[in-house]
């Protein structure tokens, strides 16, 4: 039998770690297998990881992975912890994928120097697989860690830290001037502790192996290296109580308040007993660790009294020395957990007021004669996600955007909500705005300033997603922080908080709750609010894709009130005689679908046949909804309130019930189905003509995915024709190949068409994941990747829409529902398009769509496909979202990106509720269906409901798929991608990760912080604005760079946050290129 870690195990580990991306050469999973095999009880002991071994490959990889190992930072920090007489943690903690228990240390005695000492291992036994092993090694690092050791080294003095504190086996207090500063003390006595670390009886275990010996864990960037070794061991099976082995080493225990001075109102925690086994109990600091350098983020809000008891330190040649009365030094056996925040500090949000308050509204009354002297705007108030003091609302006098600063002028609006804006003549001064953070040079090319005057319709649902601050307030309330920050805080009656609240609310620390604002008055930054529900942990990934649904207004989920059940027909439904009857006949014509390869609802196929050699007809057939879904029935009420599915990044949230979308609706092979068909012919010019619409009945042939269409479409081999010959029925596999043929034919010449009349296609990329079946979790990612096959459904669906669009514009000029894609603002078009590209040398032209694209066409001819990125993405900037509309007479119904004058949504009706009403008004047109009987405002109020639905639904799924990257990154270590920068900002950068297509934001006072950066220069007067960032390359030097748009940058990108937000830091140039 092989040992643990060889053999099959080992091949079997390297094959799980090639499915979940990881790119670890052999070296490194053979190391860990040899690490295991030094033990027979098969406990990874990491102080047997040296630097040159893992720490030192991992540096090398690329890719999702491990953090370095800091184990002589770790050794240091122990040691330090031990000799202040702290207390140590030992959490048990459970690794979210695996389910692991894991403890951080563990004490043993080292006979070499007489003290205690610990390592840190994991327990790993013969059924554990060596994935597991390793990422929960990656887990125990990312919490255990030099993060305490850094953040004290960024208190007080910058000097080196073995000056900076007593040497080793004296306690210190908390405020000496060169000492701990006080918030770091309280949270490094405020880390969470579950259990005692010794248990009663233990002794020392008088065999030490001393043959592992630390070298000094030192990172590329750390602002302080600490070079003093450590060494960790196994430990022993039975050990001294710690009193015991404390009194041996002459290690004093802290006495309670040589720490810190408890307000006598206050409640206090009690001292901790480490001598008992009992559970302790702290009040928990919302701490992370950064993977990069291993910091501690602490609670930017934790204070403390600014008083101590006064302590006399007398110098030695060990350092300072603190004496006391030994009755006081011995009052407790330990240091007590730090005190609540002062009582003062806690109430002052309730006293906290708006100076000068937010004006009241003006009359109903005014808004239209303000609107129309032009000394009023009203629109769509938008907020910078990034500064909540920054809201625009744009202006079409200019076409410009207003700019709205500070809460005052902000009015208690909120995003997306249609506001009245009172445009203010006078540019920026300090005395017109509340804001603490003055506009960026950007702010000001905004032509106009404005304050809100009125709020014409509450778009926003004042629902949020949050975390609670508890506070001893005689008010009896607690605030509610919403995670985002364009949301005011709510102040929230105690009474609504869950009833174990008041008695353990560290409980509570890591839970999201959902609220609801019901009022904010004008002299309070604080809105009033109610508690809706308490969601659950903010480490689980099934709590955050719950918040986010939350915040994105999408309330419904796949089950479906009784009543539109009760619409639906019995699963055993069939296609009626009488349809056969007034439908056309398609059962016979070689039709087929392609889809993703998970698909289920498959509200598309299509056939093609060829007439002669210049002529084909071909058909475009899309699931007839409306024959089940009656108008203003039950189901179609709910679908219309819903509006949309919501494709999430592992599930879908249908608009319609399960029977519809997947069985009696989807257009699946081998079966009869209801279908709405477009069938028309081309010739060699692609011109549609012969045109028909009407209802059908269809049978398709086989169900196709994206690549097994491609494959058809490349070169088909024989192994491809038998693997068609078992899912192709009713057809020969000849015809559906050389369908798949003709038709790929046609779309080429479409799409060459298309683009030559003016359209713009701006290809992004889009992160796709490998999901886990049964936990619904990310297992690996990487960029979706689109085939010709792709291409081929797109144009004939554009195709399709448009023909509709035509015929129902025909037929109802003035109820048509269609699709427009408002051109951009010229303002924007020019200022930030073509005046940043000139700059770097593109003559962009932005006369129309056509001219973005002949300029992006010539642009690839000349650049790699990192700058085709990013001036994608740049020319999608100004880009205005599109919408449904109702035409009507005067109306521009262009649709800017297609350059097509008439469009709408008529191939989705499973999914998207406009094409169902689109499908109706079609059967209404041809005579096959009853005539039309919604109101003209009706149909104003139904596409605007269906805009916002969908403008949820997308931004919900980005938000989703960002939160699996995040999720994926906490779990597994950060990541380097190379990326381009997109836009400069005066502290800051954001940068695209091409390969992937996430953005993330880079701050340089965070790469100063991080000892990679000297300092950093705006050039404000430079257009576009770039940055001078003086790296440090080693051994004293530095080297300057030129950062603007386009410069390529590699990027670390990592997740420390239990809200699973992405981070990002810019790596040093390396040498090479600095001494280039």
């Amino acid at each position: 039998m092989d040992a643990p870690g060889t053999g099959k195990d080992l091949d079997n580990a390297k094959k799980h770690l090639a499915k979940l991306n990881y790119t670890h050469p052999d070296t490194v999973i053979q190391h860990a297998v040899s690490l295991l095999q030094d033990f027979n009880d098969f406990k990874l002991h990491l102080s047997t990881i040296e630097k040159n071994s893992i720490e030192y490959q991992i540096a090398q990889v690329s890719g999702p992975g491990f953090t370095p190992l800091q184990t002589g930072g770790i050794s240091y920090l122990i040691h330090l912890w031990l000799d202040r007489g702290y207390p140590l943690p030992t959490p048990e903690v459970t690794l979210t994928d695996f389910a692991i228990p894991v403890e951080y240390l563990q004490p043993f005695y080292n006979p070499d120097t007489g003290k205690v000492e610990y390592s840190i291992f994991y327990d790993w036994n013969s059924e554990s697989s060596l994935t597991e092993l390793l990422l929960a090694v990656n887990k125990v690092l990312a919490h255990t860690s030099i993060a305490w050791l850094y953040q004290m080294t960024q208190q007080q003095s910058p000097a080196p830290f073995h000056n900076q504190y007593p040497q080793p086996g004296y306690p210190i207090g908390p405020n000496i001037s060169n000492g701990i500063a006080p918030h770091v003390h309280q949270a490094l006595n405020r880390f969470p502790i579950k259990k005692s670390i010794f248990a009663p009886n233990e002794k020392p275990d008088p065999s030490y192996n001393s043959k592992h010996r630390h070298k000094d864990s030192r990172r590329r960037g750390s602002r302080h290296h600490h070079n003093r070794s450590r060494q960790i061991e196994a430990s022993s099976d039975t050990e001294k109580p710690k009193e015991q082995l404390l009194d041996e080493l002459d290690i004093p225990p802290i006495q309670a308040s040589s720490h810190i001075t408890v307000n006598q109102n206050e409640s206090r925690p009690k001292p901790v007993k480490v001598a008992s086994n009992e559970e302790l109990v702290s009040a928990p600091l919302e701490l992370s660790i950064n993977p990069l350098n291993n910091n501690i983020i602490s609670d930017q809000n934790a204070t403390t009294t600014s008083k101590t008891t006064p302590v006399v330190y007398t110098q030695s040649n060990q350092g300072e020395i603190a004496s006391k009365p030994e009755e006081a030094i011995r009052q407790h056996d330990n240091p007590p957990l730090p005190s609540k925040p002062a009582q003062k500090e806690n109430i002052s949000f309730m006293n906290k007021k708006l100076d000068p308050p937010m004006p009241q509204y003006i009359p109903e009354s005014a808004v239209q004669e303000g609107l129309n002297t032009g000394l009023f705007i009203k629109g769509p108030f938008r907020i910078n996600q990034k500064n909540y003091e920054q809201g625009y609302v744009y202006n079409p006098m200019d076409d410009r955007d207003v700019l709205v600063l500070g809460v005052v002028n902000r009015n208690r609006a909120m995003p997306m909500d249609i506001v009245v804006v009172k445009i203010v003549d006078e540019a920026y001064t300090s005395s017109n705005t509340d804001s603490n953070t003055p506009p960026s040079f950007q702010d000001l090319e905004h032509s106009k300033f404005g304050k809100v005057v009125f709020i014409s319709e509450y778009k926003h649902s004042r629902k949020t997603v949050g975390f609670l601050k508890a506070y001893d307030t005689p008010n009896e309330v607690v605030l509610f922080s919403p995670r985002d920050s364009r949301i005011p805080r709510l102040i929230i009656p105690l009474q609504q908080c869950p009833k174990d609240y008041v008695d353990d609310k560290r409980k509570y620390d890591t839970s999201i709750f959902a609220a609801e604002m019901n009022e904010w008055k004008v002299d309070s930054p604080y809105a009033n609010g109610k508690l809706i529900d308490c969601l659950g942990d903010a480490s689980k990934l099934e709590i955050q894709i719950e918040a986010l649904l939350i915040e994105n207004d999408i309330t419904q989920d796949n089950t479906f009130p009784k009543e539109s059940i009760d619409c639906l027909p019995l699963q055993d439904w069939s296609i009626p005689a009488d349809e056969y009857k007034s439908r056309r006949d398609y059962t016979k014509e070689c039709i087929y679908t392609i889809d993703p390869a998970t698909a289920r609802d498959m509200d598309d196929a299509l056939h093609c046949r060829k007439i002669d050699d210049n002529t084909y007809e071909v058909g475009v057939h899309i699931a007839d909804v409306s024959y089940f879904v009656k108008e203003n029935s039950p189901l179609d009420l709910e679908s219309k309130k819903r509006g949309t599915s919501v494709y999430l990044t592992h599930k879908v949230i249908r608009m319609l019930p399960e029977v519809l979308a997947d069985k009696l609706c989807s257009l699946n092979p081998k079966v009869e189905r209801l279908a709405f068909s477009v069938v028309f012919k081309m010739n060699e010019s692609c011109q549609p003509f012969d045109i028909w619409y009407g209802r059908s009945i269809i049978r398709s042939c086989i169900k196709m995915h994206y690549e097994l269409a491609a494959e058809i479409l490349e070169k088909p081999t024989k192994q491809l024709e038998e693997e068609l010959e078992k899912k192709v029925e009713g057809q020969t596999v000849k015809d559906v190949i050389e369908s798949v043929q003709n038709l790929n034919y046609l779309a080429r010449k479409l799409r060459e068409l298309r683009i030559k009349d003016g359209s713009l296609i701006l290809q992004k990329i889009i992160l796709s994941f490998s999901i886990d079946p049964v936990t619904g979790h990310p297992i690996g990612y990487g960029p979706y990747t689109r085939h010709a096959s792709h291409f081929l459904i797109e144009e004939f669906m554009l195709l399709a829409n448009k023909l509709v669009a035509q015929k129902l514009a025909e037929h109802f000029p003035e109820h048509a529902i269609l699709r427009l894609h408002p051109s951009p603002y010229q303002h924007q078009l020019e200022n930030k398009l073509q005046k940043v590209c000139a700059n770097h040398g593109i003559n962009i032209d932005i006369s129309s769509a056509g001219g973005i694209m002949r300029t992006l066409h010539a642009f690839q001819e000349n650049h790699d496909a990192d700058e085709i990125c990013i001036l994608s993405n740049l020319c999608s900037i100004p880009m205005n979202l599109a919408k449904y509309f109702r035409l009507k007479e005067g109306v521009n119904s262009l649709h800017y990106a297609l350059n097509f004058h008439l469009y709408t949504h008529f191939t989705s009706p499973i999914r998207r509720y406009p094409d169902l009403m689109v499908h109706r008004q079609l059967a209404a047109a041809i005579g096959q269906g009853p005539a039309l009987t919604i109101a003209e405002p009706d149909y104003d109020i139904v596409t605007e409901e269906c805009n916002e639905s969908k403008a949820n639904a997308k931004k919900a799924s980005l938000q989703c798929n960002q939160l699996f990257f995040a999720y994926f990154l906490f779990n597994t270590g950060p990541i380097e991608e190379d990326g381009r920068i997109m836009k400069v900002l005066d502290c800051s950068f954001d940068v695209m990760l091409t390969r992937i297509g996430i953005e993330v934001r880079v701050y340089c006072e965070k790469l100063i912080q991080e000892g990679m950066a000297e300092n950093f220069v705006f050039n404000k007067s430079a257009f576009p604005h770039s940055l001078t960032m003086t790296w440090k390359i080693g051994e004293g030097k530095t080297f300057d760079e030129d950062l603007k748009m386009f410069s390529p940058v590699r990027v670390r990108v990592y997740c420390v946050s239990k809200e699973f937000k992405l981070e990002a830091i810019c790596l040093a140039p390396n040498l090479q290129k600095a001494q280039v």
